[in-house]
């Protein structure tokens, strides 16, 4: 999504009181993905970036780690 403010506030207004909300978010930093024969616009982000859309919110992270290809975030409202 290139409004990650936008998605993860309107994620933030559907859960319910113990809702819960994962997102990853993939370490390579490139614009597309090339599916071959055409390529994908991705918008890729930071860790620090992804941290302070949340703490915009109502949610609070309540896990944070990273795989070998992502950074997750695990979410509570």
């Amino acid at each position: 999504f290139k409004d990650k403010q936008g998605f993860i506030s309107k994620i933030a207004t559907l859960l319910n009181g113990n809702g819960r909300f994962v997102l990853s978010i993939d370490k390579n930093q490139s614009d597309y993905i090339d599916m071959g024969t055409y390529k994908l616009k991705i918008y890729p982000d930071t860790p620090e970036n992804i941290i302070n859309c949340i703490n915009a919110t109502d949610l609070h992270i309540e896990k944070q780690f990273e795989t070998e290809f992502a950074h997750v975030f695990v979410c509570t409202k």
